[in-house]
C-alpha cells in the first residue's frame, strides 16, 4: 500500500457519490450476510449498519483512502442510547445497562487486501481519539460470539466482554 490517508467522511466534498459507493462495496464485501430475499431487505440491512451512521453521524465516520480508493471505513456514534437506533437495532436494548461505561459504539470494515496492514488500527485510533477529546468515557462493539475479529478487538483494548444470545459485547474504556 502506498501512503494511505484517513479522512473524515463529513469533509469529503468531491466525488461524494463515488466514496459512498466504495464504502457500500466494502460493506457488502465484508458482511457475513450475503443472501437477501428482496431488494427491500438488502436496503434495510444497509441502512441498519451503514446508512444510518453516514446520514446521522457523518462527523464520527472516517475513511481510509489509498491511491484514490477507499480501503476501509469506521462508523461511530457517541451515544448508543438513541431511540432512532433502537428502532432499527432492537438487540442493543439488551446491553443498555453497559452503555453507562461504554456509551459509544462503532462499525469498521476494510477491503480484504487491506486487512492485516494497519488500516483498521489507524481507523480505530482515529475514532477513539475523537471520542476521548469529546470526553466520551468508553466505546463498545458487538460481534458474534464465534467471530474471528474478536482477537483484533482484544488487541485494540476492547477487554470488557459480555455474551448474550449469540452476541458478544466488547467494551474499551477511553
Amino acid at each position: 500500500m502506498s501512503k494511505a490517508l484517513i479522512l473524515n467522511f463529513s469533509q469529503v466534498s468531491h466525488n461524494q457519490t463515488e466514496v459512498e459507493s466504495q464504502i457500500r462495496d466494502i460493506f457488502f464485501m465484508t458482511s457475513s450476510k450475503k443472501e437477501f430475499h428482496s431488494q427491500k431487505e438488502k436496503e434495510e440491512f444497509e441502512w441498519k449498519y451503514l446508512g444510518f451512521y453516514l446520514k446521522n453521524f457523518p462527523d464520527f465516520s472516517w475513511i481510509c483512502v489509498d491511491a484514490n480508493i477507499v480501503v476501509g471505513y469506521i462508523l461511530g456514534i457517541p451515544y448508543s442510547q438513541n431511540e432512532d437506533l433502537y428502532k432499527i437495532q432492537p438487540h442493543l436494548k439488551q446491553f443498555e445497562s453497559y452503555f453507562v461505561d461504554y456509551p459509544a459504539h462503532l462499525h469498521i470494515n476494510c477491503r480484504p487486501e487491506a486487512q492485516g496492514k494497519g488500516v483498521g488500527k489507524q481507523l480505530i485510533m482515529t475514532l477513539l481519539n475523537q471520542l476521548s477529546e469529546q470526553k466520551i468515557r468508553g466505546v463498545h462493539i458487538m460481534t458474534g460470539t464465534t467471530s474471528l475479529n474478536r482477537h483484533f478487538y482484544l488487541k485494540m483494548g476492547f477487554d470488557r466482554e459480555i455474551e448474550h444470545t449469540g452476541i458478544l459485547f466488547m467494551g474499551a474504556k477511553l
